[in-house]
């Protein structure tokens, strides 16, 4: 049998994932533990025995888990349903003041696993179906999410980074309530890069109702941030929230293949965005909220959040800030040494309609493919239906930016910056 492979970021990935995920056959194997109203407390202790063992696999049988608290996966262990597997929240876990998920991997912990099983948050889950803080080597195979505020939600720390992630043949659907993200993957703000993850077969729909100014906390559906090589294929985002797939603040070498994104408020596939972190030498004189303007480009932008030198920067719309030139606010100066650009990034195989819904009533021009703050990013075997208000691609302040569109897609906007070739 040939295996498709690709080489990003000095990883091998294939189409059955990371190679290095692979945990079968380690450790003990357990089979008994059956269904119950609130069986928490025993499928933590057989997870922990477990890896204290070294590692292994637990079985579920059919059936529903219940639980009053959440499950903590730990490393080296894989825990694997049935098909007819659900493990479900059985009474409220966590509150405003503790956000708690259903199911938590701790910081740090290598090669655990979901296999074959739902998720069911009903609606009683204050954080994530599943959470886990710099991941080492995390596997989601087979698993059905429903009833969630956070749907899957894997980031890294200040100190580690979430690396060789694997999400397969996955379904996010009929979240609670009160919903943000259904798959949120990221670096957040002053963590280590997201190394190295393979997404395939992911299939998002719904989030929730439509974005509006009275349910602004329904979010783009597949979010990557600042993840570095990566590879989506075959996955669908259906009636999203603010936009379908964005793959932002840095997200760089990344191959992106079969994508389907129909139904969201906003852009369709989103590769950048409206701002760009940047390096400065003194961000000591800059404040949240401050207007800073590009010395030698002239470029204009508001500060968002600064961690340490990187400040993150927002409303860049006309002209482009570029690395060594000077950051002036309030008569201060400081220079930009780096920008966290989308970099290097192949797209193909892209259908995306009935996007740009807008039911939220926000400003802007919407695109079925929008990029912004890229730079090296190919697009062809395309097709796009243009959105009610909007243009099937939209490209602001990007750099080499090559486009195969059939002529039927229609006009494509583009405010240049450096060089962005689109022909049809």
């Amino acid at each position: 049998m040939i295996t498709r492979r690709i080489f990003l970021g000095g990883t091998l990935l294939t189409s059955g994932g990371l190679a290095a995920f692979s945990n079968k056959g380690a450790g003990p194997v357990g089979h008994s533990l059956p269904p119950g109203d609130d069986v928490g407390g025993a499928l933590n202790a057989r997870i922990s025995d477990i890896a204290r063992r070294g590692g292994g696999t637990l079985h579920l049988q059919d059936g529903v888990y219940g639980t009053h608290a959440p499950i903590r996966l730990h490393g080296g262990v894989e825990l694997i349903g049935s098909g007819k597997t659900i493990i479900r929240a059985a009474a409220p876990i966590g509150s405003s003041g503790a956000m708690r998920s259903l199911i938590e991997t701790p910081e740090g912990e290598r090669n655990c696993a979901l296999v074959n099983l739902t998720l069911d948050c009903a609606d009683k889950v204050s954080f994530a179906a599943w959470r886990a803080v710099a991941p080492n080597g995390l596997r989601c195979e087979r698993v059905t999410a429903v009833g969630w505020h956070f749907g899957l939600y894997f980031v890294s720390s200040r100190d580690a980074p979430a690396q060789d992630v694997l999400i397969s043949d996955t379904v996010v659907r009929n979240g609670g309530s009160r919903q943000v993200y259904p798959v949120f993957l990221s670096s957040t703000t002053g963590g280590q890069p997201f190394r190295r993850l393979t997404v395939e077969g992911l299939k998002i729909v719904g989030s929730g109702g439509a974005y509006a100014r009275d349910n602004a906390a329904t979010a783009d559906q597949l979010a990557l941030q600042n993840v570095q090589g990566f590879s989506l294929r075959d996955v669908v985002s259906q009636d999203g929230g603010e936009n379908g797939i964005v793959i932002v603040r840095g997200s760089r070498d990344g191959i992106v293949r079969n994508i389907t994104v129909s139904g969201a408020d906003g852009h369709g596939l989103q590769i950048g965005g409206g701002g760009v972190a940047a390096t400065v030498d003194d961000p000591g004189f800059l404040a949240k909220g401050a207007e800073v303007r590009g010395g030698q480009s002239g470029a204009h932008a508001r500060v968002e959040q600064i961690r340490g030198n990187r400040v993150w920067l927002s409303r860049l719309t006309q002209r482009q800030l570029t690395p060594g030139e000077e950051l002036w606010s309030a008569g201060q100066r400081s220079v930009i040494r780096d920008l966290e650009f989308c970099r290097n990034i192949s797209v193909t195989g892209l259908r995306a309609f009935g996007n740009g819904q807008n039911v939220a009533n926000a400003r802007g021009l919407f695109a079925d493919l929008y990029i912004s703050h890229a730079e090296d990013i190919s697009v062809e075997g395309i097709n796009l239906e243009t959105p009610p208000d909007g243009v099937p691609i939209l490209v602001n302040n990007s750099r080499r930016i090559p486009c195969e569109l059939p002529s039927r897609a229609g006009v494509i906007r583009a405010r240049r910056t450096g060089e962005v070739i689109c022909a049809g």
